[in-house]
């Protein structure tokens, strides 16, 4: 029984298959536009930090006020506890990945500004340390954010790649398969 496309004539083979790749090519268009809307999202996405891990928190009020240096598994939560006992609003200048015994390393370290338990001046070297500790940090994320993005670049160019692979290989099997049947 012979083929549907042993019926065609050779132009109308021709354009069966240029249909029939410009469909395929269409879709894989399709694919690789859904798939760069997913990694155009990926720096959208906030990075939570584990909840468990323990912070060593600098909080303080005004730029006067006192900056409370302290320990919690949650410091956003902790700075709620707080806030009543204060009439301005209390910030979050810095946290740092640590546990009590950072804490008291850090504590102890100003112990020449401290105030009253875990209340210090805010001396020029503590606001030195702060600055430092949040440039640090910054270059850890901005390292991040250029490896993640030197990813999604080479996950983009493999897409395309993909495409390009897929159209030739897609064409040479017909041709293998057009010389079979001749």
């Amino acid at each position: 029984m012979p083929r549907l496309l042993d019926l065609l004539s050779e132009s109308e083979r021709r354009e069966f298959r240029e249909k029939r790749v410009s469909v395929k090519l269409k879709e894989l268009k399709q694919k690789t536009e859904r798939i760069n809307q997913i990694i155009d999202s990926i720096p959208k996405i906030r990075l939570v930090e584990k909840k468990d891990s323990g912070k060593v928190y600098f909080i303080q009020g005004n730029v006067d006020s006192p900056i409370k240096i302290g320990y919690s598994t949650n410091p956003f939560e902790r700075i709620k506890q707080f806030q009543p006992l204060y009439k301005e609003k209390l910030n979050i200048l810095l946290t740092i990945e640590g546990d009590l015994s950072k804490e008291k390393t850090i504590q102890e370290f100003f112990k020449d500004e401290n105030i009253h338990h875990e209340l210090f001046l805010p001396s020029e070297d503590l606001k030195k340390y702060i600055i430092s500790q949040l440039e640090k940090s910054n270059q850890k994320k901005w390292k991040q954010i250029q490896k993640n993005k030197e990813t999604i670049r080479r996950l983009k160019e493999s897409i395309n790649n993909v495409g390009e692979n897929y159209i030739e290989e897609h064409i040479k099997k017909e041709k293998e398969v057009e010389k079979k049947n001749e």
